[in-house]
Formats: C-alpha cells, sequence, structure tokens
C-alpha cells in the first residue's frame, strides 16, 4: 500500500513540473518496482489441453449430415474439392514445420470460412 502512495504521490507532482523526469530519482522507482522474493511464489504451468487427431477420430466418424453441419457442404463435394486442389497443397513445408495433410488444410479452411464467429 505504501508504494501504491509514493506512486501516487511521484505521479501527481510530476504533473505539475514540467521537468518531472529529473524530479523523480531512480531509487524511488527501484522501491516500487522491487522484486520480493518472499512474495512470489512459482507455480508449475499447467499443460493447456489440447485435442491429438481430432480429424482422424472425430471428423471421419461424421455421418455425412454431420460433415455438411461442420463444413457447409457434402462431402462428396469436399473430396471433389480436395482431388482439384491437392497437387497445389500437396509438400509444402515451410520453415522445418511438419507439413499439414491436405485433408486437414481444407477443412480448417471450411469450417474457418463457414463459421461466422471465427
Amino acid at each position: 500500500m505504501a508504494k501504491l502512495v509514493l506512486l501516487e504521490g511521484m505521479l501527481s507532482s510530476s504533473s505539475n513540473d514540467s521537468d518531472s523526469d529529473e524530479s523523480i530519482d531512480s531509487e524511488s522507482w527501484d522501491d516500487i518496482f522491487e522484486d520480493d522474493d518472499k512474495n512470489h511464489q512459482c507455480y508449475p504451468l499447467r499443460p493447456i489441453p489440447r485435442v491429438d487427431n481430432f480429424m482422424e477420430n472425430v471428423v471421419a466418424r461424421y455421418t455425412d449430415t454431420e460433415f455438411q453441419e461442420n463444413f457447409r457442404l457434402k462431402r462428396t463435394t469436399f473430396y471433389y474439392l480436395l482431388n482439384i486442389l491437392k497437387a497445389d497443397m500437396d509438400n509444402f513445408d515451410e520453415f522445418g514445420h511438419p507439413p499439414i495433410a491436405p485433408e486437414k488444410q481444407l477443412c480448417i479452411t471450411l469450417y474457418v470460412l463457414g463459421t461466422p464467429d471465427s
């Protein structure tokens, strides 16, 4: 609390003075932003939950109706588009990242384009 009062006092006095940068001594700033080891506790980072193999495990099991609801076109139309675009999307490896399968690229694109909030 004392640090907050000190900071408010420094800010209010600096707004009245045009040479405010010179009036604030570095020791006051050091007191405000001092690292107290006893006040900082290290907590282990929680892993971010991720869905692994969503395309392979979930989308592959969609019925034709579910597929059309999610991707806004029939599964047969999806594979027709995939056959047209696959040659342009295949083996695109940039900066050493593992390539994303063309099926997954097209599904992601269709989902993002078909979802208004994305």
